[in-house]
Order: structure tokens, then sequence, then C-alpha cells
């Protein structure tokens, strides 16, 4: 979820030409953790009514995903692969996944801001945007 104007767009624009949006099932538990966060920080703009609206606004979009259990074959994947321990855990898990759609001949993308999950994607030969 992103919040600042600038990459907000930019990430719309990747996500309007996106054909297959293809992520982790971890997305789903990152957006609800961030949505309680951000209604927790900002309780005089989050009212009532914001919630409920909120979890409509990301089930709609989570449904355009197609999201991959974590599961013994990501694990193994994350294990085959060094680079991945450049990243943050959760964001290791992305990449392992996205590492299985690679393998098996999938065109991917990975559209991120991080520093992290930038450089171990170079390093393995996934293309990137960097938001």
């Amino acid at each position: 979820m992103l919040f600042n104007q600038s990459s907000a767009e930019m990430a719309l624009k990747h996500w309007e030409a996106g054909e297959h949006r293809v992520t982790s099932m971890l997305t789903a538990f990152e957006c609800i953790n961030v949505a309680q966060r951000f209604r927790q920080k900002l309780p005089q703009v989050t009212q009532k009514s914001w919630w409920p609206q909120a979890e409509s606004w990301l089930s709609k979009i989570l449904s355009q995903l197609n999201r991959y259990q974590i599961n013994e074959t990501v694990l193994k994947r994350m294990k085959s692969e060094a680079k991945l321990s450049q990243c943050r855990t959760l964001d290791a898990i992305h990449l392992a996944t996205m590492l299985l759609y690679y393998d098996a001949g999938v065109t991917v993308q990975l559209v991120t801001g991080d520093k992290r999950m930038i450089a171990a994607s170079k390093e393995l030969g996934i293309a990137v945007s960097s938001i």
C-alpha cells in the first residue's frame, strides 16, 4: 500500500499495464496490517465508516491478484537462492515466489521501491521497475 502520491501514481500505471498480477499470499496479510496501522495512527481521519469501506476496497484489489500460497515449494526455492538473504524475510518470500514463475519461463517484473529487493532482483536477472 502506497501513501506517497507520486509512488502511488507510478504503481497504478504498472497495475493497469499488467496482464497477470501475481504475488505471494503474504500480500493480503501485509495490506490488512498496513490498513490497521493507518487506522490506529490517524483515528481522526479514519472514522467508523472508514474500516468497512477499506476492507471492501482491499477485497476488490486482492481479488485481482493471483496469490500463490506459501508452501514447501516456496521454502525450497528460497533455500536454493542465497541472494534472497539480502532482503528482509517477507520480501525474500515474495521474491522466492516470483522465482517459481520465472523458473517456469513466465515473464515477470517486480514493481517495488525497496532497495534491497531491487538489488537482489537485478542480481537474479528479474526485471525491476522502481517506484
